[in-house]
């Protein structure tokens, strides 16, 4: 009996020293219990430093669904986001649900290339049993809409399509679909540019002028001739008959040589003003600094503008103007120790960046912040990054139209209020976040708030905030939810507003 107690005790032990799970998604890092950061889209970190981002959040962020062709439209299934990693490659298709939309065929086979780790394993052995493929993507008014692959009446393919069995081919040809003699949506643009074969030239200038501002075509708007040239966009073929006929460039259709970039005066190596409402004591002072990554100051100087505006835009920030210092340093220092972690997300060596600061007189008691600009020129920052802990931002130069949403983190500590999926262990330090915890929850952190405002901005205690087990103000989207929104939500402001009391 002992030497068999002993075999099974090892096996005990050498089962509880098993190896972790292989970690290849962000679903499965949530899954084994990995920590998620602060950042939308969604990343998880595994204990061996790799970075997996949520494929969902990053699908939804820049979803594109334009077109100007049928050929540039593809289903995807929106629940898997890129379906990185054969994801859905098991999972029976079934076009008529609404997870399956139709999106940007571009779009969608870049976001695969550029997000999809190249080693995933093996595809799985299934044979998955097609349930429903009586839908297709089709181009109509310029954007990919599912229709059904057969129609019996234009109601089946809804506004700015019809439904024929034949295309007609002149003013008095062609034959509706119905349920004797089925036919296929088409745009009612297109039909109208084949039954009328010199489509009016507005339209297609408009082609044109879209076509030219994605070629690489490099003679400039009079040197190429519409319908002549590459170009991401392509041209319908009604306009391109009509180009055909009436031979035009770029530039006879409205099209301007870009104007060159305007120069900016700045002081290389010092401290630049771009918002000044007087000495820093009792300001709330902003700080650009440039990566390493920037080998033109002139670049950066040009970049940092475009952030002023868009947070002076936010009502908020607007509305404390008179309280806000901006500046630039235009330097860099070659020891930074900024990156991309998991060739994704940025950071820098916070003490580096809080050196160079001290040109612009940075002081970490008053409260500064730190904004840490990357050139997306030439490095790809798909996300920003805020530490509220260290007051700092990373974030890339094109992403202006953002920085609220950033600057709300690092500056303010408010948590991202979108859905989360996962249980959080820890109790949340956000003001706009509660659980269940004593000194945590909604009656601890809002309570006095409850029941006040109305319609989607009525306080109260709202599944969930970033984690499926914390808790929200509102159900109406704030600043932190949705970046289409210029306001805050009540417990949030109510925050914002005592940090903004501070200064003067």
């Amino acid at each position: 009996m002992r030497p068999a107690l002993l075999i099974f005790g090892l096996g005990l032990l050498f089962g509880c020293l098993a190896p972790p799970p292989e970690i290849r998604s962000f679903d499965e890092c949530v899954k084994a219990g990995y920590p998620v950061m602060e950042s939308f889209p969604r990343q998880c970190k595994a204990p061996d430093g790799r970075i997996f981002v949520s494929e969902k959040d990053r699908f939804d962020i820049g979803l594109d669904a334009s077109c100007e062709a049928d050929s540039g439209c593809v289903l995807a299934n929106s629940e898997l986001g890129f379906a990185c990693c054969h994801a859905g490659a098991c999972e029976s298709a079934d076009y008529s649900l609404g997870k399956w939309i139709a999106v940007n065929r571009t779009w969608y086979e870049s976001g695969r290339s550029s997000y999809c780790p190249d080693r995933c394993g093996p595809a799985p052995g299934c044979d998955p049993m097609a349930r429903n493929l009586n839908y297709t993507a089709k181009c109509i008014s310029k954007q990919c809409r599912k229709v059904p692959l057969s129609c019996a009446s234009d109601s089946d393919c809804g506004t700015g399509a019809s439904c024929w069995a034949r295309i007609p081919a002149g003013p008095s040809a062609g034959t509706r679909g119905s349920s004797e003699n089925p036919g296929s949506c088409y745009d009612d643009a297109a039909i109208s540019a084949i039954v009328s074969p010199v489509a009016d030239k507005e339209r297609c200038c408009a082609e044109c002028a879209r076509a030219f501002s994605t070629s690489p075509a490099g003679a400039g708007p009079d040197g190429v001739k519409c319908g002549l040239f590459s170009s991401s966009y392509a041209i319908s073929p009604g306009c391109l008959s009509f180009f055909v006929s009436y031979p035009m460039t770029p530039s006879m259709c409205g099209v301007s040589a870009p104007p060159p970039p305007a120069n900016i005066t700045f002081t290389a190596g010092g401290c630049n003003m771009l918002l000044d409402s007087g000495p820093m004591e009792g300001k709330l002072n902003i700080i650009f600094l440039p990566s390493h990554h920037y080998s033109s100051m002139a670049d950066f100087a040009s970049d940092v503008p475009s952030f002023r505006d868009s947070l002076l835009a936010f009502p908020f920030y607007g509305s404390n103007q008179d309280k806000i210092n901006m500046m630039y340093l235009a330097g860099t220092g070659a020891s930074d120790g900024c990156g991309l972690a998991g060739n994704t997300t940025p950071f820098c060596d916070v003490s580096a960046m809080r050196s160079l600061a001290s040109a612009c007189n940075y002081s970490q008691s008053r409260g500064d912040q730190l904004v840490v600009l990357f050139d997306n020129r030439v490095i790809g920052t798909p996300f920003a990054r805020g530490e509220g802990d260290d007051d700092i931002l990373f974030i890339g130069s094109s992403a202006s139209g953002i920085f609220a949403h950033e600057f709300s983190h690092s500056f303010g500590d408010l948590g991202d209020t979108y859905d989360g999926s996962w249980n959080n262990t820890a109790d949340p330090a956000y003001p706009n976040c509660a659980s269940d915890a004593p000194g945590f929850s909604c009656a601890d952190k809002w309570g006095d708030l409850i029941g006040t405002g109305s319609g989607d901005q009525l306080v109260g205690c709202y599944a969930n905030c970033h984690a499926q087990n914390w808790y929200r103000p509102t159900l109406g989207g704030d600043v932190m939810r949705d970046l289409s929104k210029d306001f805050y939500d009540p417990v949030s402001l109510r925050h914002m507003n005592a940090l903004m009391s501070r200064y003067s």
